[in-house]
């Protein structure tokens, strides 16, 4: 039954590609699909969503991918909401509800419909919590598998990991009664995210790329950089004694400094004159270099950013049609030949992409309504002592907090990258009120009908 329960669970998990009559797609898509099937680590993103991609194409389509995603992201929710709940009969059923109450109330199937990674940010948070309340081994093993192989999809999961982990294993250390358990756990899951890193160096060395957990990575702080301004400052100051090649093109980098992305994807950028793996140690440098002489205005411009970004869950810009030039519709008619009219037809491709909601209403109301429910409840956690849900509350804020953090300051304010998140709220607390709803109902069939929770 339980099978059942969490594939039908995936079907609506997938009402939104469904809707659009194909999976949805990104600018980014397209190098995804080719890292799978030509097997090579992209300059600017690791290959772990490519060899997902690969081991989920068991099937030569890319329905098999998102119906993968939308598997593993039932799964996740359904054994999170069984482990919080009563152990009733017919919790299951309760589970599977929650998990279509998600779907419908969120904007989770975006991420679960689409040929990007972004899901995979939740499936950190979730398969922590799986690992963390399980106690049989096998469950933990399963739970870990899911953990490690979000931290191989996407540079930024291992660190919004272990800045979430720091902060979350201090505060359950203060409070917890049994602290020795809260170790032990805390030490397994930090024994995961260094496992994640060495499985990340091990495919790039495999795959003759270098030992190095990522790729990419100055390059992109280097674009945040010139976005902010710092570039023009550091540039200034030491490109009189430095040999750098963008002490060059200062005058073109001033022109179009702030311009979002214009350092990394624009043909007149002096980047579009070299390649990534050249110029990744001048930007090692370069990077090095900032934070010496511009660390506070960096941190000033982070904490500025990633406020903003934790307060923004609009979808922006990302289902835009792609142009049968771009990566990702060439990539469609090159590995997916018998899916092209497919994609062709699409609603995202006419222009009409399915709304990111079932039940319309502000982003703004709508997260300070999940947001504001959250905050009670974890008072309510707090006021009863009651551990297990004031940790997961706990845990909850830090890991939002942390993944607007990471991403605010290194990539920008892209409203994704806290909406593949944030609907986790939702879910949790949906789950809260089921949990209290059937809590009240065993303590009444117990006859205790005067301490309610």
């Amino acid at each position: 039954m339980r099978v059942t329960l969490v594939s039908l669970g995936a079907l609506v998990l997938l009402w939104m590609p469904l809707w659009n009559r194909y999976p949805l797609v990104f600018s980014d898509t397209g190098t995804y699909l080719f890292s799978a099937w030509q097997l090579f680590v992209p300059v600017d993103r690791p290959i772990g969503y490519g060899l997902f991609i690969r081991a989920a194409s068991l099937a030569p389509s890319v329905w098999a991918i998102v119906f993968a995603q939308a598997l593993g992201t039932s799964a996740l929710l359904f054994r999170n909401a069984e482990l919080l709940l009563p152990q009733t009969s017919g919790v299951e059923f309760f589970a599977f509800g929650l998990t279509v109450l998600t779907a419908l109330l969120t904007n989770v199937s975006m991420f679960v419909g689409w040929v990007m990674p972004d899901v995979f940010a939740s499936w950190v948070f979730l398969g922590a919590v799986w690992f963390w309340l399980a106690r049989a081994r096998h469950e933990k093993i399963v739970a870990a598998l899911f953990v490690t192989f979000a931290f191989l999809v996407h540079n930024s999961h291992l660190w919004i990991a272990l800045g979430a982990l720091g902060i979350v294993s201090i505060f359950l250390v203060w409070r917890a009664k049994e602290r020795r358990a809260v170790v032990r756990n805390s030490a397994l899951v930090f024994a995961l995210i260094l496992f994640g890193i060495g499985l990340n160096v091990g495919i790039n060395a495999w795959l003759g790329k270098g030992f190095s957990p990522g790729r990419g990575g100055s390059t992109f702080f280097v674009n945040r950089l010139h976005e902010t301004g710092i570039l023009r400052v550091t540039l200034a100051r030491y490109c009189e004694t430095e040999t750098w090649t963008l002490c060059a093109a200062r005058e073109t980098l001033n022109a179009h400094e702030g311009e979002l992305g214009w350092f990394l994807w624009n043909e007149n950028s002096p980047l579009a004159q070299t390649d990534w793996e050249t110029a990744a140690a001048e930007h090692g440098a370069i990077a090095r270099r900032a934070l010496e002489c511009c660390l506070a205005e960096f941190l000033n411009i982070s904490a500025r950013s990633s406020w903003e970004l934790f307060w923004l869950i609009e979808r922006e810009h990302d289902l835009l049609p792609q142009p049968a030039s771009s990566d990702a519709a060439r990539a469609v008619r090159e590995l997916y030949p018998r899916e092209w009219a497919m994609f062709q037809a699409s609603g995202q491709q006419h222009g009409a992409p399915p709304p990111g909601y079932v039940f319309a209403a502000s982003p703004l109301v709508r997260e300070l309504v999940w947001l504001g429910a959250a905050l009670i409840l974890f008072l309510v956690a707090w006021l009863r002592r009651d551990a297990r849900w004031l940790a997961v509350w706990f845990a909850l804020f830090v890991f939002l907090g942390v993944n607007a953090l990471v991403t605010g300051s290194l990539s920008g304010v892209f409203a994704r990258y806290q909406a593949r998140v944030f609907w986790l709220v939702t879910f949790f607390v949906l789950t809260y009120a089921v949990n209290w709803f059937l809590t009240r109902r065993v303590m009444a069939a117990n006859g205790n009908i005067f301490n309610f929770p």
